[in-house]
């Protein structure tokens, strides 16, 4: 009752801007799950125009099989097999994820709001964080039976590499950008929740 009485406390119009802010987060969560998180585009010699890999929270889309081909060459696994469990588990922690921001802010507490807060800051940090781990490892555990020996390599996560004769390039795209932007609408929804 004390955490209902806390929120209640607060200026109407202020308690209800900050609610707006939480549910307006959780929209944006739920939207970025039908979007593209981050691209991955490959330039090699027979793919002049460049390969694209686009990374769902929960699929790739894209020129998957191809990249998949070239990739096995150096003994690379194949994308689809990296991450798998996260994918796995991203539609019902981002839809859980999403719930939280919007109640915490509705009807929680002050240790609910600090949840929503720290959960929604530390998905787009772990979802980068995970993606360079995934990259790191399958760029250091090749096949060694592989038709071309290379040896282990850093394709970074964010901008240009380039491998041999294969250059890579790798951005975020628009999913991302609006789990970026739930973070701001949650913090600034504790901002004015604070008691």
């Amino acid at each position: 009752m004390t955490n209902l009485n806390a929120v209640q406390s607060l200026p109407n119009s202020q308690r209800r801007l900050s609610a707006a802010l939480g549910w307006a987060a959780a929209s944006l969560l739920f939207a970025s799950l039908f979007l593209p998180y981050w691209q991955a585009r490959l330039y090699a010699p027979q793919y002049r125009g460049g390969l694209t890999a686009r990374m769902h929270l929960h699929k790739l889309t894209g020129d998957v099989a191809e990249i998949d081909e070239l990739n096995h060459y150096i003994g690379m696994r194949k994308l689809g097999d990296l991450a798998a469990v996260e994918r796995a588990a991203a539609i019902p922690a981002v839809l859980a994820l999403a719930l939280l921001c919007g109640l915490a802010f509705s009807w929680g507490g002050k240790g609910w709001r600090r949840l929503a807060c720290a959960s929604a800051a530390a998905f787009p940090v772990a979802f980068v964080a995970d993606m360079a781990w995934w990259m790191r490892w399958a760029c250091s555990h090749l096949d060694p039976t592989a038709p071309l020996k290379l040896k282990p390599f850093t394709i970074p996560f964010l901008g240009a590499g380039q491998v041999a004769q294969f250059r890579s390039e790798l951005q975020p795209l628009v999913g991302f950008y609006l789990a970026a932007a739930a973070v701001v609408l949650v913090l600034e929804a504790s901002w004015l929740s604070r008691d």
